[in-house]
């Protein structure tokens, strides 16, 4: 079985060496690293993550420290899904089986964001809208989401905000 790492950037999702320090897309620094095996990938979120040498050393001043964020749910139809840092949702997106012939969801609607201990939701700038609470939100803005925020895609998708700790 092969495993390959790397990091992937919480800002904009893009794949990432692991010696990389800011993210060779948007600069960033909040990387998750991910383990792909032959069957499946594994997204371990980092907070502080130990810097790598090209050449593969870790180097020695450094520790890695490991702060898993609270899992993010999104009830609907009384369904649970979870959702992790970056996942987006539409028809192209998470919940694809649901939402395919949904036209007045776009492909991609709307993204999940960690950020700084608190998530957040940020409209793709959707044909539609994305609303928090009943207020739209912008095309491209995050907006934090607390347990128990209510989050509607387009007019079509009401779904309620379940974080665990």
């Amino acid at each position: 079985m092969s495993i390959e790492q790397y990091k992937r950037c919480n800002d904009c999702g893009a794949k990432n060496e692991l010696y990389e320090e800011m993210c060779i897309e948007c600069f960033g620094t909040s990387f998750s690293i991910v383990s792909n095996t032959e069957n499946s990938t594994i997204a371990v979120p980092q907070n502080n993550v130990t810097p790598v040498s090209k050449n593969g050393d870790f180097q020695e001043d450094k520790t890695i420290i490991d702060n898993a964020p609270k899992v993010l749910k999104l009830i609907f139809d009384g369904m649970e899904k979870e959702i992790y840092d970056n996942d987006i949702i539409g028809r192209e997106g998470i919940c694809t089986e649901m939402l395919q012939d949904n036209k007045k969801i776009s492909r991609r609607h709307a993204r999940f964001c960690f950020i700084d201990d608190v998530w957040h939701v940020e409209d793709l700038n959707s044909t539609n809208g994305t609303f928090v609470n009943n207020v739209k939100i912008l095309s491209d803005e995050k907006i934090k989401i607390v347990n128990g925020s209510e989050l509607k895609f387009s007019s079509t998708l009401l779904v309620r905000v379940l974080i665990e700790e």
